[in-house]
């Protein structure tokens, strides 16, 4: 309140005019108090008006009361959505927000129609792909190249340097090489007395020569029938055969005649002869050593030499000069031939020198 008067006994009476006299002053007007404009408030689309409280003065304009300003209405906030937190089922852990099955719904549906909306297809650049094939090519350029090297060094390692012409190029005839090839497939007199041809039968028994000695083992007669391989016999009372694996023989015969070769599988022994003596077991898998019974006697000799050994191209050939000599007790068979012995090699995929071919020619 303004100078102790109460608002509420305040009276008002009305101020009679009195006669204007000469030295009387006039007065200034009084100035009015700025009247507070109309607020307005925007609620849910509509305008609310908010009437301004007029303060109050005394007669001589002062004023006596100042109301407090409405504040103006707050338009009521849209309704949210009602979350209930459920107790969590694992102490310790939030709880899971729940929503109501409208909301869920309407949910669902916005994410089915995102998921319905075509996505705009890839285009594929061309550019990895060309990358990768260029590596690929560089790649199979770079191992084959390695290989050949290899190939050649291997090849150089045994004096041997493959060309593409048909050039007779002569080789020193006491070589590693030409030694070790030759030794391989020289025969006996007694050996080309029993089969002088090179038939599936001298293959397996010249493949048979190659074997280690540790791939031999004690064994025993079982299955082994006589009736099988002429002039052999076995019986466990008073012989300890030795065998050998099939696959043994078949690694031998690949290495000695070529990856590709097919030679039959039968015994190990040349003609009706005591030489080899193996009978091939098919149920066991295996080579088993026979008994002799026979063993016949030869008086005949032979002299064996390298004349020459050549390579064309990929082959080499080994010339073997032969002579046989009779003995006291008899002539030489006609199957025992003087004269020269070609033995052919070719270089096979897996580096060996494939035994190929043995022919003959009269030296005179």
């Amino acid at each position: 309140m303004n100078n102790g008067v109460n608002n509420s006994e305040l009276k008002i009476e009305p101020v009679q005019s009195e006669q204007p006299k000469e030295n009387i002053q006039p007065t200034e007007p009084k100035p009015e108090p700025a009247q507070p404009k109309v607020e307005e408030q925007q609620s849910l689309g509509s305008n609310v008006k908010i009437a301004p409280v007029q303060p109050m003065y005394d007669e001589n304009g002062k004023v006596i009361h100042q109301p407090e300003p409405v504040a103006p209405k707050k338009a009521p906030e849209p309704p949210r959505p009602e979350i209930t937190q459920p107790t969590p089922t694992v102490p310790g852990e939030p709880p899971q927000i729940q929503i109501k099955e409208e909301e869920k719904k309407e949910l669902q549906a916005v994410a089915n129609q995102a998921a319905e909306q075509p996505k705009p297809k890839k285009k594929l650049s061309m550019t990895p792909l060309f990358l990768i094939i260029i590596v690929a090519l560089i790649g199979g350029i770079i191992y084959i190249n390695n290989d050949k090297e290899s190939t050649i060094k291997q090849l150089k390692n045994q004096n041997i340097v493959i060309d593409t012409n048909d050039e007779k190029i002569q080789l020193d005839k006491n070589s590693t090489l030409v030694q070790d090839l030759y030794n391989k497939v020289v025969t006996t007199v007694k050996e080309d007395w029993a089969n002088p041809n090179l038939d599936d039968e001298m293959k397996r028994y010249l493949a048979f020569r190659q074997l280690n000695s540790n791939m031999f083992y004690d064994s025993h007669c079982n299955l082994f029938d006589q009736n099988k391989i002429y002039n052999y016999t076995c019986d466990d009372k008073d012989f300890k055969p030795k065998a050998f694996k099939e696959e043994m023989l078949k690694l031998e015969l690949k290495k000695m005649f070529g990856e590709n070769s097919q030679i039959e599988t039968g015994n190990i022994q040349l003609g009706r002869q005591c030489i080899g003596g193996y009978e091939y077991i098919p149920e066991r898998g295996e080579y088993v050593q026979g008994k002799c019974i026979e063993n016949l006697a030869i008086t005949i000799d032979v002299k064996k030499e390298i004349v020459e050994a050549y390579r064309i191209n990929d082959e080499v050939y080994i010339v073997e000069e032969t002579k046989y000599i009779s003995g006291n007790k008899g002539d030489i068979p006609e199957t025992l031939k003087d004269g020269l012995y070609t033995h052919t090699f070719k270089l096979d995929t897996n580096l060996n020198y494939a035994y190929i071919s043995k022919t003959y020619k009269t030296k005179y």
